[in-house]
C-alpha cells in the first residue's frame, strides 16, 4: 500500500541518519550547483563526504556532479537512498521533490 511504502521509506531514512556520524558531527557547506531549484549541502567529517541534494520543484532537475570533484572527493559516489553507484563526471537527474544522499571519500 502507499502508506506502507512511505513508512518503509521514512524508516530507511531514520536508520541512515543514525548510522552516519557525518550528518550530526560533520561540518556543513552549501554548494552552488548552478540550479536554483536544487539545494546542495556537503557535509564532511574526517575522510567522509556526504552530499545532500534536494529538488524542491514539481519538475525534474539536472545537477552536475563535477562540483564534488572540485571539493576533493573521489570519482565515484554511492546514493545511500538507492544504493546506486554514480560517476561524478556525469550529470544527475532528480525527480520532482526527490532527495539524494551521495556518499564519497576524499
Amino acid at each position: 500500500s502507499p502508506a506502507a511504502r512511505i513508512y518503509i521509506g521514512i524508516q530507511h531514512c531514520i536508520q541512515l541518519r543514525r548510522s552516519l556520524l557525518v550528518l550530526y558531527q560533520g561540518q556543513a557547506e552549501f554548494l552552488n550547483v548552478s540550479n536554483d531549484h536544487v539545494l546542495a549541502c556537503l557535509r564532511h567529517r574526517d575522510s567522509q563526504r556526504l552530499l545532500l541534494l534536494c529538488n524542491f520543484t514539481e519538475r525534474s532537475q539536472s545537477v552536475s556532479l563535477k562540483e564534488l570533484k572540485v571539493q576533493g572527493c573521489s570519482d565515484q559516489a554511492q546514493d545511500l537512498m538507492t544504493s546506486q553507484t554514480l560517476q561524478l563526471s556525469e550529470d544527475l537527474y532528480l525527480a520532482p521533490y526527490q532527495a539524494c544522499w551521495l556518499q564519497t571519500k576524499v
